[in-house]
């Protein structure tokens, strides 16, 4: 298992698959099948709220600290989106860890965009809140990949066919 952040080299790595995340179309060179949508929205604590106040409007997000992974390009999509302005991100901070970002968020400490699929229990328990629900960037997800130029085998078939019909 290698944890990265950079599009997988498959022949340095020595690895038939990789699961990335991002936009299918973040990758022209492999062939992608989505595995877990993402439908990035915001979400904290309510103890986040109880100590900085409500927020009510996506405006009042941008006095807030905005937690992001790689850059603040999904918060910029994600305010185009709910307001039509970009993100001008004052408080913010990167975490490319998705566990340490999480353990940050779950401190109190900020917003993060993340997919509430992958956060149900933390959300079902009320540790953590969805502040716009209805605002959700739907084009990220977790894919399978692999190079287009790749043959192959009956197993990877077959591991590639099972793993489609789960989704």
């Amino acid at each position: 298992l290698i944890h990265n952040l950079q599009t997988p080299d498959f022949s340095r790595d020595n690895i038939d698959f990789a699961i990335v995340w991002g936009k299918s179309s973040s990758w022209p060179q492999l062939i992608t099948h989505q595995v877990v949508p993402g439908d990035l929205t915001p979400v904290c604590t309510p103890q986040y709220l109880e100590k900085y106040g409500a927020i009510n409007k996506p405006a009042d997000l941008r006095e807030r600290t905005l937690i992001h992974d790689e850059g603040p390009l999904a918060w910029d999509e994600w305010f185009l989106k709910a307001d039509g302005k970009p993100a001008s991100l004052r408080q913010s901070f990167n975490i490319d860890d998705t566990n340490v970002r999480l353990k940050t968020v779950l401190d109190s400490q900020g917003v993060m965009l993340s997919c509430p699929t992958l956060l149900k229990e933390y959300l079902d328990k009320g540790d953590l809140v969805l502040l716009f629900p209805e605002i959700r960037l739907e084009d990220y997800a977790y894919f399978l990949a692999y190079p287009k130029d790749s043959e192959l085998n009956e197993q990877a078939k077959f591991f590639v066919d099972w793993l489609k019909s789960m989704t």
